[in-house]
């Protein structure tokens, strides 16, 4: 088991590494570093709160979970954690470390609802994917002729649907006891989380959560437009929004080291469909990458305190 799993991570190091070979070969590293001596300070800068305004919007999305489930805790401590599972998301070789750390920190404070835990961060990350889906297979129908004219982009938009289906299939075949539903169940059942309502496609906690998801996806392109201005670059927002669902969807994929390697390459690969070269693209991609640090590194500033005091326990 060890060893798989270090073999998984050095396959996503390496996939990354190809990658990041393949689009430094398509830069004019002169025209880069010329672009990024000419950013623009104070739409960069802009991105910095608008950032903490995204986390905000996730904050409300997790403690509606987190009270439908009987866990509650304050505003501040979400934030608090919210943003010390973005810091460590920066570092640590998965997507989901920052999932994990929370779960952490939840489990150890309320050891009775460990499951409940567990539970509210995988329904949180299905409520982001949900909002990803729905909202680029609609944009989708707008931008018909731009998918049909680049393979590439159709094929991105084959695999969406297909793994939108598979995830409906999912959710149909648990809440109709179809065969793989049982399944399904009986794997949960093995790590006892049989008690946690599962059926949460009909609880009124789904639809704000969609909602919260759709404010979070306006601001991450807000932040992606005033990179662009940053740049002196520009492009309609509805291409942008339709391309952020891509990069978003294709981010959560365990294929990479923190999909680095995959976000850049989609970045360039999708601007360049409006006429953005590669050099601003990539700029955009690496400036993304440094103020989420940045912005995410006020977390680490609260790693190692604790939150007993600050938890209520219903």
């Amino acid at each position: 088991m060890i060893n798989d799993r270090k073999m998984s991570k050095f396959v996503r190091v390496i996939i990354s590494v190809i990658l990041l070979v393949i689009l430094f070969k398509l830069i004019d590293w002169s025209i880069f570093l010329e672009q990024i001596a000419r950013v623009s300070l104070l739409p960069a800068i802009i991105t910095i709160p608008l950032f903490f305004l995204g986390v905000f919007f996730s904050v409300l999305r997790w403690r509606l979970i987190l009270d439908f489930l009987g866990i509650h805790i304050s505003k501040k401590v979400a934030f608090r954690l919210y943003l010390e599972g973005s810091f460590l998301n920066n570092f640590i070789p998965t997507s989901v470390g920052g999932d994990i750390y929370k779960y952490f920190i939840l489990s150890r404070l309320q050891p009775l609802k460990k499951k409940e835990a567990f539970v509210s961060l995988f329904f949180e990350r299905g409520a982001g994917l949900l909002t990803f889906f729905v909202l680029n297979l609609l944009l989708s129908i707008f931008f018909y002729r731009l998918i049909f004219e680049h393979k590439a982009l159709f094929l991105f938009e084959v695999l969406i649907f297909i793994v939108f289906l598979a995830f409906l299939f999912f959710l149909f075949s648990i809440h109709n006891s179809l065969k793989i539903g049982r399944i399904i169940k009986k794997y949960i059942d093995k790590f006892e989380f049989s008690s946690i309502p599962l059926n949460w496609v009909n609880k009124v906690w789904v639809l704000p959560a969609v909602i919260y998801s759709v404010f979070f996806t306006i601001v991450i392109v807000a932040i992606r437009f005033s990179y662009l201005l940053a740049l002196g670059a520009s492009f309609p927002i509805m291409h942008l929004l339709f391309f952020t669902t891509i990069i978003q969807l294709a981010g959560v994929l365990p294929v990479s080291l923190n999909s680095i390697g995959i976000s850049e390459g989609l970045i360039v690969f999708l601007y360049s469909l409006v006429g953005i070269s590669p050099e601003i693209a990539f700029a955009v991609a690496i400036l993304e990458r440094f103020i989420m640090i940045v912005a995410s590194s006020v977390g680490a500033t609260t790693f190692h305190k604790k939150y007993r005091h600050d938890l209520h326990v219903s």
